[in-house]
């Protein structure tokens, strides 16, 4: 999404509205000059066919007037293809004609063609006649900068030429290349047919543990559909749900069962209550301050699927199916620790008994794998088709800020690949997204990264060649053990996921993935901020 502004100079630098009275015999308020902004690019049609610069930028300055005309749902590659198209039909290099097939053309047919509207009829009503006059021969000094002084300014490319270093940086790539992250791990031992039960009160209403003790009979079977699940998707209303504990196993346990059966998903999309949409805002009965990030990683990892599963479904264009995406980006970011007490709200906290009121100095610390669900949720939200620009603006801002703060964590490398990779997504998507990287400098990250990577092989090799004479070192520190124990529990954790973190790749660590799609960043960001250099560039 991205707003369309109509430039509106006058070539005449004011000389027409001064002169054509008395040399006219009526008054010309200008002889104008028109391009169309949007995407932080300004196009117009000259002598050398269609040409975009960054706004203000040609050697006729700023415009008299910026005229705001809508707003396009088209993202930027598909403005350049359909401007590629038009670059080799109707507006052609050397098809410019300075009475009938003009700059004020362009922007006329453009501008409609991105938002219906029509540009104003004193451009296009300027008569004939009056530019033909001597009054108009007067001016061809002036007319010619369309097709020398804005030209002359820098080397100009075919739009070919332009893009040959970053059309393999599209979202449609982006698409075919990567995939979504899913949580597909077991129930755990609690969620248990016999032990569900155990979540609510021996004598409370049996309705609910009822129905979560059906769900879970059904996900220990292998190859079944869950079709119980309708029936159970009202432990989706988490707000009606009494503790912690039991928000938590309705997560988990549709969380799997989306998983292993998608057409449960299709019906909770067409579900008149609105179960899934209204997930991600749902106010939860959180009791017990520990309960905090992971109810919230619960939560997230359902939506994760969600995501995942129907990114590639078109009916999730139907205003009405779609997910409240900026709520998931909320989600998201409080799992990444980003200003926490703000997404505690007021009626949360109320909820709460007096004896555990939830404030943000009684949460717990955040621990490893909840920022591993918050960066596998943000993940599958820069994928997802519906997102715009502001929800991806707020989403990459952080995500900037997180990288250039808090550093590579090297004993978490996958945390640093669901981050770049989703900084790289954005990027693409978003000329916003990209611009800020740029100005948070994420070039000397993304460069740590690949040095830090080539001294781990390096360090491997070196490792390796003294195995040879040491297979099996024995370690004596019970410290050192004890390390090595919770390493490998950390390890088996991310290995539950079934997002496999590349194709047709061959891999030694998870490190040498982390460089490639650094490499695959800087690459992108590099060819990006070359061609915006060019202050003009032809297409």
């Amino acid at each position: 999404m991205s707003d369309v502004f109509l430039y509106i100079y006058d070539l005449s630098g004011g000389l027409a509205s001064i002169f054509s009275p008395s040399l006219l015999g009526k008054q010309v308020d200008g002889i104008w000059h028109t391009a169309t902004v949007l995407y932080n690019k300004e196009f117009f049609f000259g002598q050398s066919g269609i040409q975009y610069c960054q706004p203000c930028t040609t050697s006729l300055g700023n415009p008299l007037k910026k005229q705001f005309m809508g707003q396009t749902s088209l993202s930027e590659k598909e403005i350049f293809d359909y401007l590629e198209q038009l670059s080799s039909t109707l507006f052609k290099p050397g098809d410019y004609s300075l009475f009938e097939h003009n700059c004020n053309t362009f922007s006329e047919h453009l501008i409609f063609h991105l938002t219906a509207k029509h540009i104003p009829s004193y451009i296009l009503n300027l008569p004939n006649e009056v530019l033909s006059t001597s009054f108009g021969a007067s001016l061809g000094s002036a007319l010619n900068v369309l097709s020398v002084g804005i030209n002359s300014k820098t080397h100009l490319k075919t739009i070919k030429e332009s893009t040959s270093n970053t059309n393999h940086h599209t979202y449609a790539n982006i698409t075919k290349s990567f995939r979504p992250i899913f949580f597909d791990e077991p129930l755990s031992s609690e969620l248990l047919p016999h032990r569900v039960y155990l979540l609510w009160p021996a004598d409370g209403n049996q309705t609910l543990p009822t129905l979560a003790s059906k769900l879970s009979e059904a996900l220990r079977h292998e190859n079944t559909e869950v079709t119980c699940a309708q029936e159970c998707s009202s432990l989706l209303a988490l707000n009606e749900l009494l503790t912690g504990d039991q928000c938590r196993a309705a997560c988990e346990l549709f969380r799997l069962a989306i998983w292993k059966d998608p057409n449960i998903l299709m019906n909770l999309f067409t579900d008149s209550r609105r179960l899934l949409h209204n997930l991600s805002s749902l106010k939860i009965p959180y009791v017990k301050p520990f309960e905090f990030y992971d109810i919230e990683a619960s939560r997230a990892k359902v939506l994760c699927n969600c995501l995942g599963l129907s990114s590639s479904w078109t009916i999730m264009q139907d205003p009405d199916m779609k997910l409240d995406i900026n709520s998931i980006i909320q989600i998201s970011l409080t799992l990444l620790n980003h200003d926490v007490e703000n997404h505690l709200s007021k009626e949360m906290i109320e909820s709460t008994s007096p004896s555990a009121v939830l404030l943000p100095s009684c949460l717990p610390h955040l621990l490893p794998e909840h920022k591993l669900v918050g960066l596998a949720l943000a993940h599958n939200v820069s994928l997802y088709p519906t997102l715009n620009e502001n929800e991806a603006l707020e989403l990459g801002s952080f995500l900037l800020h997180l990288a250039v703060t808090c550093g590579k964590s090297t004993k978490y490398p996958i945390d640093t690949i669901y981050l770049i990779r989703t900084i790289y997504f954005l990027s693409v998507r978003f000329s916003t997204v990209a611009d800020l990287a740029k100005c948070y400098d994420i070039e000397t990250f993304l460069h740590d990264i690949i040095n830090e990577s080539d001294c781990t092989h390096n360090d491997n090799l070196i490792q390796s060649s003294s195995s040879s004479v040491d297979a099996s070192p024995v370690l004596n520190d019970e410290k050192q053990q004890q390390q090595q124990q919770q390493n490998q529990h950390h390890q088996n954790k991310l290995s539950q996921s079934s997002e496999k973190i590349t194709r047709n790749t061959e891999m030694d660590s998870l490190t040498t993935v982390d460089c490639l799609i650094a490499s695959k960043l800087l690459d992108f960001l590099s060819n990006y901020h070359e061609s915006n250099n060019t202050t003009t560039t032809s297409l």
